[in-house]
């Protein structure tokens, strides 16, 4: 605000005056996102180490949710071309020195792995995006499609990949095996879009994603049948966790308003081992979700009567053998009846069905001796009503502590000289 007018107006009755918070710095801005990008190189080496000598070819996870099977087959690769480019602050895909696994190797090793699965979906993934040309060799994924939709012994068969890798002369080839399978599958293309408010995907540097390009991408996928599944994480940095579930709620409304036939996978954040968000985590910038409020964004999103297919994926079911993180649970008891009424979610598509498995947990939550429901109820009321910061402001304090950290500039508010 104008020194000249402050003093002008100072003498006004009833003035109270009030500092402005100035507008961030794009300097400071600058600066600090540098310095982020140097640590998330350090960070990205340290995966490229606790990958060395993994010899594998195709790692194969089996998930079972209360009988229904979703198996997943991760291409081993030179890593998510997104991360290398510093996406994704919460992840820590990972990145090897030198992928030296030739296309042969992989149709062979997928060939032998497919006749010993069988379940609901089978997942082709790799290490980013499975469809990726720079990171994964076409003509070996166009043979693995070959195999599974001849062999896959699966109902449907999903790619995970990044939004901007779905491209439509894969597609029509993919939609022209499968009519000429002798069992058709359903098919569908998962991609991390994290959240749909652009302002919320600068929170975890979310590269790549724009709202235009998934509707693009939705429409295209719809004119061959095919269906676009949107994974989406409650738990994000520099949110309350009333405004986390307040934004999977807006993400479930834009959803059915704009993508109204899309599967939505929800995700609980976990802080991963060698991230941006762990280094958040351990200096006091970034709290873990409570899992009770994943439940509520869950029952919101369950209550949504729409078209598209909700799941849930990585809310503590399963691990990794080689990402190390620390989960949002702390409480056993919370963790299991949580997890065990999500797996009984995932089974079945009756949406009555989900919704009294989801009743029944809340009920189960009601009577636990450890009392977190409650606690968490009576924690979010007092959230609610407390003034705060947004969550820009959280962002730019922790742009504001990685300067004077790392550099041992101290800068902040107000009126100190910007770098």
């Amino acid at each position: 605000m104008n020194k000249d007018f402050i003093e002008r107006i100072k003498n006004m009755e009833n003035y109270t005056y009030t500092p402005e918070l100035p507008e961030f710095s794009k300097d400071i801005e600058y600066r600090a996102r540098k310095i982020i990008g140097d640590m998330d190189k350090r960070y990205r080496n340290n995966i490229v180490a606790t990958m060395k000598g993994d010899s594998t070819i195709i790692h194969v996870r089996e998930n079972n949710y209360d009988g229904r099977k979703v198996i997943q087959f991760q291409a081993r690769t030179s890593g998510c071309n997104m991360k290398k480019c510093g996406s994704c602050w919460n992840c820590n895909y990972g990145i090897k020195e030198k992928n030296t696994i030739e296309p042969k190797e992989y149709i062979k090793e997928f060939e032998k792995l497919i006749n010993k699965y069988e379940g609901d979906t089978i997942v082709m993934e790799a290490m980013g995006s499975v469809t990726d040309k720079k990171e994964f060799p076409r003509e070996a994924l166009l043979e693995m499609i070959d195999i599974v939709l001849k062999k896959g012994r699966f109902k449907s068969l999903t790619f995970e990949t990044h939004i901007t890798q779905i491209d439509e002369e894969l597609i029509k080839y993919i939609n022209q095996k499968n009519l000429e399978s002798s069992e058709r599958k359903i098919i569908a293309f998962e991609v991390g879009i994290e959240d749909f408010n652009p302002d919320n995907r600068i929170l975890i540097n979310k590269k790549g994603v724009t709202n235009e390009k998934i509707k693009q991408v939705y429409d295209m996928l719809d004119k061959y049948g095919i269906e676009l599944d949107i994974n989406l994480i409650y738990g994000f940095p520099f949110q309350t966790e009333d405004e986390r579930i307040e934004a999977m709620a807006q993400n479930i409304k834009y959803a059915k308003e704009n993508l109204p036939n899309a599967g939505l996978i929800l995700f609980l954040m976990s802080v991963k081992d060698n991230t941006i968000m762990n280094n958040m985590y351990k200096s006091g910038y970034y709290k873990l979700p409570n899992p009770w409020g994943f439940v509520e964004a869950a029952r919101i999103a369950l209550k949504e009567d729409r078209e598209g297919y909700i799941g849930f994926s990585w809310f503590g079911e399963k691990e990794d053998p080689i990402v190390g993180q620390t989960k949002a649970y702390c409480c056993p008891d919370c963790q299991r009846i949580i997890i065990d009424a999500l797996k009984k979610i995932n089974k079945t598509y009756n949406k009555y069905k989900r919704k009294e498995i989801l009743d029944e947990l809340l009920y189960k939550a009601k009577e636990l001796d450890c009392k977190h429901y409650e606690k968490f109820q009576k924690e979010l009321y007092e959230i609610k009503s407390s003034k705060r910061k947004s969550s820009k402001e959280r962002l730019h304090d922790y742009y504001q502590y990685i300067i004077n950290e790392k550099t041992g500039a101290k800068i902040g508010y107000p009126d100190e000289p910007e770098l």
